[in-house]
């Protein structure tokens, strides 16, 4: 009769992802500071005492790099993408959204268009997509908002009645229905999107 491994609490955990900032100097010369996602600078031993006393098995991971993550010309987004799409944006960009949920939808701000229908190349990339709960997306899809996103990671939302929504990773700003808000609309439709591709140009 086979005996049953042994239960192994260490891989049964859940799985915690803490964020470090450190320099390559830091790892160097051991004297740097470690500065958390959430709390006060630590130094590198701090930082070494405080992951052993917790008993989860560790795994360093390098800093995803917005800037040399190339876009996809594809409908699906990779998970690295996707990673990087959440450390800048934690919260549904629907105006006023708290979700954080890490399965909420990542949305195309600019509909997606198949390139067989005409559609450019790079439209999956970090500055056309944003995290979205169901409902907000249902809004956009279905209910009647429209949204651009002129600058990554700023997002500009019209309601049906006209009303506009500036939302950040700070929160959400009311603009209203005014002069002033049918102008940061107009604008956000045509500002330039420094990530965006050309379609004379493809993705790498």
């Amino acid at each position: 009769m086979a005996v049953p491994p042994a239960f192994d609490a260490t891989a049964a955990g859940p799985r915690v992802v803490l964020h470090f900032h450190l320099s390559e100097a830091a790892l160097r010369t051991g004297h740097a500071l470690v500065r958390p996602e959430d709390g006060d600078p630590l130094t590198l031993d701090q930082m070494a005492d405080f992951l052993g006393r917790t008993g989860c098995q560790g795994r360093i991971q390098p800093l995803l790099d917005p800037t040399e993550i190339a876009p996809i010309d594809g409908y699906e987004v990779p998970q690295r993408l996707r990673a990087a799409v959440r450390v800048r944006q934690i919260a549904d960009v629907f105006p006023f959204g708290t979700r954080v949920s890490p399965k909420m939808d990542l949305d195309h701000t600019e509909r997606y268009v198949p390139m067989d229908y005409g559609g450019p190349p790079g439209q999956t990339r970090l500055s056309n997509l944003g995290p979205m709960a169901r409902p907000g997306h249902r809004a956009v899809t279905h209910g009647g908002w429209a949204k651009h996103q002129p600058e990554p990671g700023y997002f500009v939302h019209r309601s049906p009645c006209g009303y506009v929504y500036l939302v950040t990773n700070q929160g959400t700003l009311a603009l209203g229905h005014t002069d002033f808000s049918a102008a940061v609309w107009e604008a956000s439709a045509h500002a330039h999107n420094p990530d965006a591709i050309s379609p004379q140009m493809s993705s790498r």
